[in-house]
């Protein structure tokens, strides 16, 4: 469910010109082949699969156009046999929006579940660079 949820979330978000077409160019050239992509899914069937009516995903594009937004994706999503898609289809929700994973740069940023501004300590060790 979540990856229909990301993938009419993007088509949606297009259609209304509400991507980031600057950081696009510099960043995601293929964005017109995603939105390709996109248009392979019909939008009615996703709908009752998903269980929201047209206007409420209107009112979720609207809330999230041009505005600061956190994409929380918690661990259960890569136990399935399609989480990389779902994390995949994700990503390209938040490129879309103009998100840059592995970059902070602006109003968007990448962090990592063991950072935090609690100064508990990082918990997960890694060798990954930003």
């Amino acid at each position: 469910m979540d990856f229909y949820l990301a993938i009419i979330l993007a088509r949606f978000i297009i259609m209304q010109n509400g991507e980031d077409r600057e950081f696009l160019d510099n960043w995601g050239s293929e964005y017109e082949d995603f939105y390709d992509f996109t248009r392979e899914f019909r939008i009615k069937p996703i709908l009752e699969h998903i269980g929201i009516e047209l206007n409420i995903l209107g009112d979720i594009v609207e809330s999230i156009i041009g505005k600061k937004v956190v994409f929380l994706v918690g661990n259960g999503v890569q136990k399935y046999s399609i989480g990389n898609f779902v994390l995949h289809a994700i990503d390209s929700l938040a490129t879309i929006l103009g998100g840059y994973f592995g970059k902070r740069r602006g109003k968007w940023g990448r962090h990592l579940i063991g950072e935090n501004l609690l100064n508990l300590g990082n918990r997960i060790k890694s060798n990954l660079e930003l």
